[in-house]
């Protein structure tokens, strides 16, 4: 399937003709960022232009099928994002790309880098482990699904509404880019029934038969989050024995959102370093 994408080089995003068709850039190196579930690659619009001016490298935000401007399919696994990201690279010629994911995305990078360990050059995982999480009694996607769109009159009648269920204004926020208005209609631009009938896939990492990922790895991870603990870091080890933990004080899931200045610099020393 087509991914829609944005390509960044020196704080600027340049035609994806331009990346394509430029040799010079082509040799450049590439970073894939890979969000989160309910996000997209808008979300990262600011981290990936700053990003492109420290590092003088090709970043490169992709909207993840079902979420954003891509197409919807009928499924939503980490192993269909994984060969969706493969496919991506091999449509962009591309032989070698790092990765940078947060949480669902995370989990993407870290099935893509387990079953294409060759076309990894630097795997970067944000806030998520490679285990199974439990399902909340309610999901977020519940809440969005109760959300009778028919009887919204503004958008700040929808945010109203939908902070009274979550009790979190960012995370409302963050959710409510997602609701779109056309003509006086509102909708939701996520495929929510496929997110629902995912969220058992999404909570999982699927892997137990793969070969380990034996080059260096960054997980950055927020102290107030629960997805990175003492707990997880062992199974983390299984797959990725060299992975190096760094913790955000102060800082919880959406961490590069919190913290943006300190999540950069961590990320351009740490190239830099490798």
């Amino acid at each position: 399937m087509i991914l829609n994408f944005n390509c960044y080089y020196l704080g600027s995003i340049i035609e994806r003709k331009v990346f394509t068709n430029n040799k010079v850039l082509k040799n450049k190196k590439v970073f894939v960022i890979l969000h989160g579930l309910f996000g997209r690659g808008k979300n990262w619009h600011q981290i990936a232009k700053i990003l492109s001016t420290k590092v003088s490298d090709i970043f490169i935000t992709i909207d993840q099928r079902n979420h954003g401007e891509s197409v919807s399919q009928d499924n939503l696994t980490y192993s269909s994002m994984a060969q969706d990201l493969f496919d991506f690279l091999i449509k962009l010629e591309l032989t070698k790309v790092s990765i940078i994911g947060h949480s669902m995305g995370g989990k993407v990078a870290m099935m893509f880098a387990l079953t294409y360990k060759n076309l990894i050059e630097n795997l970067i995982i944000v806030d998520i482990a490679p285990v199974k999480y439990f399902l909340n009694e309610k999901e977020i996607v519940d809440h969005l699904l109760e959300l009778d769109l028919e009887n919204i009159s503004s958008r700040k009648d929808a945010e109203t509404k939908l902070d009274k269920k979550l009790k979190n204004k960012n995370l409302t926020f963050f959710l409510l880019q997602n609701l779109s208005n056309t003509n006086n209609s509102y909708k939701w631009t996520i495929n929510l029934k496929m997110l629902k009938r995912s969220m058992n896939d999404l909570r999982d990492f699927p892997v137990n038969n793969l070969e380990k990922y034996k080059k260096p790895i960054l997980c950055i991870f927020g102290e107030n989050s629960d997805y990175v603990t003492s707990e997880n870091m062992s199974d983390f080890r299984k797959f990725f024995p060299k992975v190096i933990f760094h913790k955000f004080k102060n800082a919880g899931h959406w961490l590069h959102a919190e913290k943006p200045k300190e999540f950069i610099e961590k990320i351009v020393n740490y190239l830099i370093s490798n």
